[in-house]
């Protein structure tokens, strides 16, 4: 009974070690706010959220592929945020750091349970929870995503487990009714089958390694048990890239050519290692560098690769563990890794939530069993604290990155080159706080890194109109317009434009050029009713202003 109850409290001691440093390292969350990239669109700007759980918004997420993506459990997650919050950060920031806590506790049992080893399980869940490299999953609101996504998969491979202990038809059903919820979170669970193969191989070893007959048909085996967990991931790949290219998330130009996108996954790779090891530099958005990507770099990753890959085969029979856990983090990138290129980035610190317990895996089996004699025992703790302390140190400057647009979009600049994104989205921010000479700058560097970024035009001309440069913001107007064709609200813009430059001749034809292109324009309406009032045209002002306010209501205020 002394045994059981010693492992008792070391298992509470290991739950409440993992919920304290969690805290430590992830306190300044609970200071920061939304940002102005995903978490407006996602949450603070997306009516179908801040008005929380209500049967049209519920329908709404489960037949909506907005923001290119399907992920309906997501959204209902910040739904019911803004039904107990409101628009408060810490509300919001207090259920991402619950769920963070969750799938760290939920881990420790998963991997002291399939591999029996208690301080190595602990070692692995401990750092995965104070890492920097988890700072943007916890800390960016809207990606809620990742850590819902987390928690089924480790339920699903819980469940497997469950049915491996005693095969049903209904503990299997359990297995593909957490995966089927993890897909709503983020697709990203597609590759939960690989790693329960992988896990087939170690720690569970249901296949000896050989290639004989048997040997072959134990895998075949293995692969025909998994297949209606195939089928469901088939389903969901399919889905998933429909969203994403309805969306325009997916490349579909050939500007990035496969080899481009290889050798960026590669290098992202590295990059993963990299900051496991030394975690510094971090930003919201690694701009993708195409063809501009570093010889150098691609050779050097690739052999980087390929020799940590050919010796976890070599060494398969003798120290399987290596091979699950190399290529659980391979395995588990391929989705993010660019390969098929979703956004402009060419990999991000949250991409790293899930793939990363393969690496530390390997980290906890490379320790040697002799740091646990009584002799270095003393020394070996020292040094783990020592890690875990300045990793959680870390992690807690990373948050105070985080703190809010400013913050998050400066560390981008200064930590990466040619980043258009940051550029864009600090002078939106700088454009919010009435910096509008800073914001132009900003925009201008966005524009000379992409030509044809045309969000940074449309917002560098809105500056350049409220520094009353208004030839400078005509010609960043017309370029917008060059680059998307025709639009209502740029041709609004412009009318405005030449209205203050006194031009009326061309003010006049950009206001019924903006109401030709969408007549249910309420601002174009408003403004040419003010345009036409100053010019006398009261009747013709009138119907504009009668019309506007039809449209839009607040407007007569």
């Amino acid at each position: 009974m002394s045994g059981e109850g010693g492992d008792r409290k070391a298992i509470i001691g290991v739950v409440l070690a993992l919920v304290v440093l969690a805290l430590f390292s992830f306190y300044p969350v609970f200071f920061n706010d939304f940002i102005n990239f995903d978490d407006d669109e996602a949450i603070t700007q997306n009516a179908y959220v801040y008005t929380g759980l209500t049967t049209r918004n519920i329908v709404w997420s489960w037949t909506t592929v907005y923001m290119a993506n399907y992920f309906p459990i997501t959204w209902m997650s910040h739904m019911l945020d803004c039904q107990l919050f409101g628009l408060n950060p810490l509300g919001h920031h207090a259920t991402s750091l619950f769920f963070h806590c969750l799938n760290s506790i939920l881990l420790f049992f998963f991997l002291k349970r399939i591999t029996g080893d208690f301080w190595r399980s602990a070692f692995v869940s401990v750092i995965f929870t104070v890492h920097p490299l988890r700072v943007e999953s916890v800390a960016w609101i809207s990606e809620r995503k990742d850590l819902l996504c987390m928690f089924f998969w480790l339920l699903s491979s819980i469940a497997y487990l469950n049915y491996l202990d005693r095969p049903s038809k209904t503990r299997y059903a359990l297995i593909a009714l957490w995966l089927i919820l993890g897909l709503l979170t983020k697709p990203m669970l597609v590759t939960l089958p690989f790693t329960l193969l992988l896990l087939d191989i170690w720690p569970l070893k249901r296949i000896e390694i050989g290639f004989s007959k048997d040997h072959w048909l134990q895998w075949l085996k293995l692969i025909i048990e998994k297949i209606p967990l195939f089928l469901i991931i088939i389903l969901f790949c399919a889905l998933s890239y429909y969203t994403q290219a309805k969306g325009n998330a997916v490349d579909s130009s050939g500007a990035l050519t496969l080899p481009m996108r290889a050798s960026s996954a590669m290098v992202g790779v590295c990059h993963y290692l990299r900051l496991t090891v030394w975690p510094e530099n971090h930003a919201i958005f690694y701009p993708h560098l195409g063809a501009a990507l570093p010889l150098w770099q691609v050779i050097s990753a690739a052999l980087v690769l390929s020799s940590i890959s050919i010796t976890t085969l070599l060494y398969l029979k003798r120290a399987p563990q290596f091979f699950t856990a190399w290529f659980w983090f391979i395995g588990t990138l391929v989705p993010v890794s660019g390969l098929v290129q979703i956004g402009g980035q060419a990999y991000a610190d949250r991409y790293t939530y899930i793939p990363h317990i393969g690496l530390l895996l390997c980290v906890a089996w490379l320790i040697p069993n002799s740091i646990f004699k009584r002799k270095v025992r003393l020394l070996s703790l020292t040094v783990t604290i020592s890690v875990i302390i300045t990793l959680g140190l870390l992690t807690q400057q990373q948050c105070r990155a985080w703190e809010n647009s400013e913050t998050i979009f400066r560390q981008a600049i200064d930590h990466t080159e040619k980043n258009h994104i940051a550029h864009n989205h600090l002078g939106m921010t700088l454009m919010e706080s009435r910096q509008f000479k800073e914001a132009a700058y900003h925009f201008a560097q966005a524009t000379e890194i992409r030509p044809r970024f045309h969000h940074a035009h449309v917002n560098r001309a809105i500056c350049l109109g409220r520094l009353k440069k208004y030839p400078e913001a005509i010609k960043s107007f017309q370029r917008a317009l060059e680059l998307l064709g025709d639009n209502s609200a740029i041709y609004c813009n412009l009318a405005n434009m030449y209205a203050r430059l006194q031009s009326e001749k061309e003010a006049r034809h950009y206001y019924q050029l903006a109401l030709k292109t969408d007549p249910k324009n309420a601002l174009a309406h408003f403004n040419f009713c003010i345009f036409l009032k100053g010019k006398g045209e009261l009747e013709a002002a009138k119907m504009h202003y009668r019309q506007a306010i039809q449209l839009e209501p607040r407007l007569a205020r």
